[in-house]
């Protein structure tokens, strides 16, 4: 039974034209300490969808990162080649402090937007 469900918004229309490095929130934050939002919950997913691509293909990569263990480690990445119809939800089973989700497009035809939202629940 679900509890509570709190969301945040990572990636709201953004046009995504980073081609080197992953762009980590909206600012276009590529750095280190970008990104990262709590993920101290008992059930954490992703939720993403693209819908315009100018470029060929839009990899993202989601990282997670532990209380004792304080730096970025890949929990899933994949890409997309054509729009989405409808968001796809990643479960991230893993149990890590906080989670991010890096973007990036491999050549920086426009438009490129991207949605990306991060759901936290706890149940009983």
């Amino acid at each position: 039974m679900i509890l509570s469900n709190s969301g945040r918004i990572l990636f709201s229309a953004y046009n995504v034209t980073a081609t080197t490095n992953y762009v980590y929130d909206s600012d276009g934050a590529t750095g280190s300490d970008a990104g990262w939002t709590s993920a101290k919950s008992d059930n954490n997913a992703i939720g993403i969808g693209l819908t315009a691509l100018g470029a060929t293909s839009l990899t993202y990569r989601i990282e997670g990162r532990f209380d004792t263990y304080n730096r970025a480690c890949e929990i899933y990445n994949a890409s997309l080649t054509a729009i989405t119809t409808i968001d796809t939800i990643i479960n991230i089973a893993e149990h890590v402090k906080e989670l991010r989700v890096g973007v990036k497009v491999n050549n920086s035809a426009t438009p490129s937007t991207v949605y990306v939202g991060l759901c936290n629940s706890e149940s009983k």
